[in-house]
């Protein structure tokens, strides 16, 4: 019963959080932007609260380049700076513009500057066309043409007449007129730099084939990721990027160079209300209506500042379709807040009559905790209890198995101790024949000796009173040189790696050990009394004391290690098949 309520519980609560995402959720039909679009959008919003800056910075570089105007001495100087104070005013204060342009005018006349001319009045047309005023700028486009001017401003010249009649077109709201694409394509064959701006700004009005804007719209944006903002070419290509972005279906992009194009405008203090416009029509498209709205706002203030024909004609449209998207938005909202609110009281009373029965189940279970508590500590006792047996379990078992180990050594010592037994036994008693064989013959010669009276003879042999000879002792260590050797093959590489590098021993002959080497053989076999080695090999005992000296002021390792290391140096190795060497007779 417990289980079937506490999912009951569960199942309820998990409702409820589901109703109120759905309710946070709103009632918006547009897809979720990317934090990629809403990035833009926040920054074009940013750079709009910041117009007030903008303005001041105008303002103090207005006053600027006049002082520098009035300060100009030559004529050149003087056209450039008013021509640079009319393009600040350009699309700030119409008025103020053509003031200086009209002055621009004087001075080119006055100078008879026909280059002078024909770029005023391609400013002026500029200015007419963005404001609207159609008929004072095709007047001033035909001043314009009507001059003989340079190969450098005949691009201007068709851009001018592109402008005039892409705004004429949005004016009266037709398609684009004929005369648009035959300047755009005239623009296009006078700069044929396919990597231009007004290249690139001719094919992006002339260009009618919808298979090759794709590939006008991927090189405006490689031309406009190296321009400077500060080129007057950056805000036309970012508008010209949008734009094509837009039709080609790709509304992050649109937005993205369209906000570019608008930060850039807004720092120069230029009312781009267009731009402004298409921005919050896109960000209503993406469900941004928050952002539509502000740019809207912003729009209307900028149109109060800057009143022209076109702008205001575009804003009707974008705003109406923000405006109704909006108030669908509230209404949907207090719907879903009202059957929402209905839910939420019905999920309440389900919730205080679920609280009742889990407050019962609370103490029923604090009943069933205390219990279940004495038994963890009847558990954890046994635990201990087990734990302790385990760890006596595993201290037996690491005796144990230490003494396995000493066990296997000392079996591996029996074993190495018997096979050394086996060898010298069979190598002991042939030697013993030999010497019995020795004897035998030292008898007979003796005996013959005497039997013919040669006493001098048996003198002279007997002389030194020993009959071991030094062959005879040669012949001894060449047997326990080749008996060592055979159950230590390794010895002295061993021994040698106990020596520094430059006190190595090195044996004239493989089979046969040196004397120092052969004292240590013994020690190695476990005869450590200089003594005793000095009566086996038949040298005196100063001599082996003093070779066993040396040979420690050679080792790398201290003088009471080095005999230990040494007795426990090479890997006996076992010959089943082996005899033991038999003496020659």
């Amino acid at each position: 019963m417990r289980n079937y309520v506490l999912h009951g519980l569960s199942f309820g609560c998990t409702v409820m959080l589901w109703g109120l995402n759905i309710f946070l959720g709103g009632c918006s039909h547009h897809p979720d932007t990317g934090s990629y679009v809403k990035i833009y959008l926040a920054r074009l919003d940013s750079t709009l609260g910041q117009v007030g800056a903008f303005r001041r910075n105008m303002d103090a570089e207005l006053v600027n380049l006049k002082g520098k105007a009035a300060q100009a001495i030559t004529e050149d100087a003087r056209y450039y700076y008013n021509r640079l104070i009319a393009e600040k005013y350009e699309n700030f204060i119409t008025d103020s513009a053509f003031v200086y342009l009209e002055k621009n005018l004087e001075i080119a006349r006055r100078n008879e500057r026909n280059d002078w001319l024909a770029e005023s009045y391609l400013s002026m047309a500029r200015i007419h066309s963005i404001a609207g005023f159609f008929e004072d700028s095709q007047a001033a486009l035909q001043e314009a043409g009507s001059l003989l001017f340079s190969e450098d401003l005949l691009p201007d010249y068709y851009v001018e007449q592109i402008r005039y009649w892409s705004q004429l077109s949005i004016y009266h709201n037709t398609p684009l007129h004929d005369n648009l694409y035959l300047y755009a394509d005239s623009l296009t064959a006078c700069v044929p730099d396919s990597l231009s701006s007004y290249h690139l700004w001719g094919r992006f009005w002339g260009e009618k084939d919808e298979a090759k804007k794709e590939r006008v719209r991927q090189g405006l944006i490689r031309r406009v990721s190296v321009l400077d903002h500060g080129d007057a070419w950056y805000e036309r290509l970012c508008f010209a990027t949008g734009i094509l972005s837009s039709v080609l279906n790709h509304p992050e992009e649109a937005i993205q160079y369209h906000v570019q194009e608008m930060c850039v405008s807004i720092s120069h203090v230029s009312r781009n209300l267009p731009a402004l416009t298409i921005v919050a029509d896109l960000a209503r498209s993406m469900g941004e209506l928050s952002y539509a709205l502000r740019f809207m706002k912003a729009h209307i203030r900028m149109q109060d500042d800057y009143p022209d024909r076109v702008r205001g004609y575009t804003l009707s449209q974008p705003y109406a379709l923000i405006y109704d998207e909006t108030v669908q938005k509230l209404e949907e909202g207090a719907q879903r807040q009202q059957i929402f609110m209905g839910f939420l009281t019905a999920m309440a009373l389900g919730m205080c009559i679920a609280l009742l029965v889990v407050y019962r189940l609370f103490r029923e279970q604090s009943k069933l905790r205390l219990e279940l508590e004495r038994s963890n500590r009847r558990l954890d006792s046994s635990i201990r209890q087990l734990s302790e047996q385990q760890l006596q379990l595993q201290h037996s078992n690491a005796s144990l198995s230490e003494s396995k180990r000493l066990l296997a050594e000392t079996n591996a010592q029996l074993n190495d101790a018997n096979y050394l037994k086996e060898v010298y036994i069979g190598n002991l008693f042939a030697a013993c024949s030999e010497y019995i064989g020795k004897l035998t013959g030292w008898k007979k010669s003796i005996y013959r000796q005497l039997k013919v009276h040669r006493q001098d003879d048996l003198v002279k042999l007997l002389h030194g009173g020993d009959f071991a000879t030094n062959d005879e002792v040669s012949e001894l260590n060449s047997h326990f040189d080749r008996i060592f050797l055979s159950i230590f093959p390794n010895f002295v590489e061993e021994l040698n790696s106990l020596l520094r590098p430059e006190e190595r021993i090195v044996l004239e002959h493989r089979q046969r050990l040196s004397t120092e080497v052969r004292i240590y053989a013994l020690v190695r076999l476990g005869v450590n009394s200089s003594v005793k080695i000095a009566k086996i090999l038949g040298l005196s005992t100063q001599t082996v004391y003093n070779i066993r000296m040396k040979m420690r002021a050679r080792a790398t390792v201290s003088d009471e290690e080095f005999p230990k290391r040494v007795s426990r140096l090479g890997s006996i190795q076992h010959h089943p098949q082996a005899h033991p060497i038999t003496a020659p007779t």
